[in-house]
């Protein structure tokens, strides 16, 4: 993404890509059993972040900014995280450092490659903008609506993390579990990466 932008979560997902019941089978572990429900449920979540991290894909419902020093020399900007399901504003502090909103009828979202890109309309123009980090706030939803949605091969990939942050609670860091899973898990997190300029 151009000029460095950098980007935040402002609404966290609330749910998670798997369920409890489906980490415990792929840990084969009794789903009676509640011993371990409050591991588990971190589990899935470390390795669902884990998962987001290294694909640069959002997986579940959250509100996401990026912020950018100023709109770039070109018409599109890419976001952080695919899937974007929707652009909320587009903000700027103009040249009197007055923030102003971009009317949605001079973008739109292209969402036919990842990463996904906000496009500035072929007859309009960037507006000049403030000297400041955060001159350009892009507001947008991102993520699959719900775990349903989320494709089959990333559901697995977070069972298969799970599994081995299970198998080895000892271990001192996540990076120390991913070095010890199999190529398969490594070639799913690959097919999922999204490549793009940030």
């Amino acid at each position: 993404m151009p000029y460095a932008a950098k980007f935040k979560i402002t609404s966290a997902p609330s749910s998670e890509p798997v369920t409890l019941t489906e980490a415990k089978d792929q840990c084969r572990v009794d789903n009676e059993s509640t011993h371990d429900d409050t591991f588990l449920n971190n589990a899935i979540t470390t390795a669902r972040e884990y998962y987001e991290q290294v694909t640069d894909r959002f997986l579940m419902p959250r509100t996401v900014q990026v912020a950018l020093k100023r709109f770039p020399g070109i018409r599109q900007i890419e976001l952080a995280g695919a899937v974007v399901r929707s652009i909320t504003s587009v903000q700027y502090y103009d040249s009197d450092n007055t923030l102003q909103t971009l009317s949605s009828s001079k973008y739109y979202l292209f969402d036919y490659f990842f990463p996904n890109a906000v496009v500035l309309d072929s007859a309009e123009a960037w507006p000049d903008t403030y000297e400041r980090e955060n001159a350009v706030i892009i507001t947008y939803e991102a993520g699959y609506t719900n775990a349903s949605e989320v494709p089959q091969k990333s559901k697995t990939a977070i069972l298969m993390m799970v599994a081995e942050l299970f198998a080895n609670r000892e271990s001192s860091s996540v990076t120390g579990t991913v070095s010890s899973l199999t190529r398969a898990y490594t070639n799913l997190i690959s097919s999922e990466k999204t490549y793009g300029r940030y």
